[in-house]
C-alpha cells in the first residue's frame, strides 16, 4: 500500500510517501518530495486509487493498493 501525506509533523510542509508492505511496519519506505506531483510520479503503474474516507486524517491525501 502507498499512502500519500501532506504537512505531516515530521516533514511539515512536504509530500511524503509511505510504503506499507505485509512484512510489517519495520520494512516500510518513505520518500519525501514538494510537490503531489513527484509524489505521485512514484506510484508505480497499475495500483489502484482507494481515494479519502471522511474519518481519515487530514494529512492522509491519498492511498493507492
Amino acid at each position: 500500500m502507498y499512502t500519500i501525506i501532506y504537512n505531516a509533523s515530521d516533514y511539515p510542509d512536504k509530500w511524503v510517501m509511505r510504503v506499507i508492505n505485509s512484512k510489517g511496519p519495520d520494512t516500510s519506505e518513505f520518500y519525501w518530495f514538494d510537490t503531489l506531483e513527484e509524489a505521485r510520479a512514484k506510484v508505480p503503474p497499475g495500483l489502484y486509487y482507494l481515494g479519502r474516507q471522511v474519518f481519515d486524517p487530514r494529512v492522509f491525501y491519498e492511498f493507492w493498493i
